[in-house]
């Protein structure tokens, strides 16, 4: 009686340990991969990429208002960035974060005039960038003020950017050329 009585209240003590064991084994383990899992989405979205909503009409048609975008924050640590590519940048008179198109890198000379954007050569001339890619024929380009043409030479590390939609971008052509430490990725 009483000793198999014992026995078996025993073997059921010692079950619903192992259970617990079991569980906070279990638990542990699920905690030590949401874990890795939170610090692998950490370090991706901080240094290689992370998903934006594009913040006004800068840059229509190309990127609607609030439509998502995913920036490339690995790509310029293997490369400089090139003409015509879309970046996320931070605003250097606001500190808010914007996507511009680049127009000029470092050791060029970018000119506007007559509503048109210009590089100037070596020689001093001055050719038109082909923005037919991204720009309907129509679009012009205009400085506030200014009467004439205007240069911007980019120094090293430098860059001009402009938004697509240029009646409703504030860019290189009001805060200036931008530096490379303030272009956070490529926009994709």
């Amino acid at each position: 009686g009483d000793k198999c009585y014992n026995t078996n209240r025993m073997r059921n003590e010692l079950s619903i340990s192992q259970h617990l064991e079991l569980f906070w084994r279990l638990t542990y383990k699920v905690g030590r991969v949401l874990l890795m899992l939170l610090i692998m989405f950490f370090l991706f979205s901080r240094f290689i990429a992370s998903p934006a909503h594009v913040n006004g009409r800068s840059m229509e048609p190309t990127y609607i208002d609030e439509q998502l975008f995913f920036v490339n924050k690995l790509v310029y640590f293997f490369r400089q960035p090139q003409r015509f590519e879309t970046v996320q940048l931070v605003d250097p008179e606001n500190e808010i974060l914007l996507i511009k198109r680049i127009i000029g890198t470092p050791g060029q000379t970018i000119v506007i005039k007559g509503g048109l954007v210009y590089e100037r050569d070596e020689d001093g001339k001055d050719r038109l960038i082909n923005e037919a890619a991204y720009e309907p024929e129509y679009v012009r380009t205009y400085i506030i003020g200014a009467t004439s043409s205007v240069a911007f030479k980019l120094e090293k590390d430098y860059y001009f950017v402009l938004g697509d939609n240029r009646d409703k971008s504030v860019d290189s052509r009001y805060y200036g050329p931008v530096h490379r430490s303030r272009i956070v990725g490529r926009v994709f």
